[in-house]
């Protein structure tokens, strides 16, 4: 045990729990700083942290699995960054939870911690992800990613028995979040899938899919989040060859968020509706042609990059506001950006680079109607 009223300077020292004997142990730090915090997993003995105590990471030795119990209404203070609590392993979970179920601890960190392999109860987090975890109940401030397949028949996007956490697996799984990869894929069946309310993911990769999608009109598909989950394998959207996508008109909204570099789009010869890109940061670029019946527009929080990659594009509009930070940057290479609608077809806002390359913008409406540029200088 630590006492009070004395002062530890810890350095760059490693405090390390090695015993991994059925006997539970007590870290009782008595509200003092400290650097590392290691215990070694294994054994079904717990460990037990007292008091409000700061560390610059709490973290594990070994695969398998580790209770750490937090005292109730407690403080800890990480400042190691997203590693700065640790994880689990595939072979084995740590389990973080109270000395009081359903009391919470609190822990205060820097940015987003970054976890994985865990099961977590009760605790009040600053701000965390979780990926291959269990959500145990009354945690704030941490989001869970978990991957969902499209499995069974004709319904529509929100009917929790077509989700599974396997490929061709049993339905019933929750409804994607914008945390989650979602798959259709060949063992997605052939049946429909409509989007007939807000729909979220991370991203959407429809490799092998061979039935179809309905986008209704005026609905929004959001891919990406507000946090920087990578999405798997960096595809953001992917639509297959083999599969349908059908839109309801041209008001049907994907609203794309990137956050990491080298996201990709790759649409498959189908025709969306409307795209509207908000980059946290990241970069995303075309792997084919992109086709919109409606606007391709580029958000006032945009950052990072995009880049048409030396694409074909085609869509009703091309609008981009004035950013408000950070001076991202649009590529259009050698791309024909192809405007097909009346009115003002092009508006270029402030605040981002232009690589205009040696690219083409056609005016495709060939009727009376006016058309506007507006370049914005």
């Amino acid at each position: 045990a630590t006492s009070t009223n004395m002062t530890i300077n810890p350095g760059t020292g490693t405090i390390s729990i090695t015993d991994v004997s059925v006997t539970a142990k007590t870290f009782a730090g008595g509200g003092l700083t400290y650097y590392n915090l290691a215990f070694t997993t294994g054994g079904t003995g717990t460990i037990t942290i007292s008091g409000s105590n700061a560390f610059n990471a709490i973290q594990s030795v070994g695969t398998s699995i580790k209770t750490i119990i937090f005292t109730a209404g407690t403080v800890t203070d990480l400042t190691g960054g997203a590693s700065a609590l640790a994880s689990g392993t595939a072979t084995g979970n740590i389990t973080y939870k109270s000395t009081v179920n359903g009391s919470v601890y609190d822990i205060t960190n820097t940015g987003y911690l970054a976890l994985s392999y865990i099961n977590i109860r009760d605790c009040n987090l600053s701000a965390g992800r979780a990926t291959d975890s269990i959500d145990t109940g009354n945690n704030t401030g941490l989001v869970f990613h978990y991957t969902r397949y499209r499995v069974g028949g004709t319904a529509n996007w929100a009917n929790t028995s077509n989700w599974s956490a396997t490929s061709g697996g049993a339905g019933g799984a929750s409804i994607p979040t914008s945390y989650d990869d979602v798959y259709f894929d060949s063992n997605s069946g052939s049946g429909t899938c409509t989007i007939s309310a807000s729909a979220n993911c991370s991203s959407l990769n429809c490799t092998g899919f061979t039935g179809t999608i309905v986008h209704n009109d005026n609905i929004t598909l959001n891919i990406g989040n507000s946090q920087d989950f990578a999405k798997a394998g960096n595809v953001g959207l992917l639509l297959s060859s083999g599969m349908t996508y059908t839109i309801g008109g041209t008001q049907s909204l994907i609203y794309y968020v990137s956050h990491s570099s080298g996201e990709t789009i790759t649409t498959a010869g189908k025709t969306l509706g409307r795209l509207w890109y908000n980059g946290g940061g990241g970069s995303c670029q075309l792997q084919d042609s992109l086709s919109l019946s409606g606007q391709l527009y580029f958000s006032s929080t945009l950052l990072g990059t995009f880049n048409t990659n030396n694409q074909s594009v085609i869509c009703d509009n091309l609008f981009v506001d004035n950013i408000a930070a950070g001076n991202p940057t649009i590529n259009f290479g050698s791309s024909s950006i192809t405007l097909t609608g009346v009115g003002t077809v092009l508006s270029m806002g402030t605040g981002f680079t232009l690589n205009a390359g040696t690219s083409t913008i056609l005016v495709g409406d060939t009727s009376s109607s006016t058309k506007t540029f507006a370049c914005g200088g």
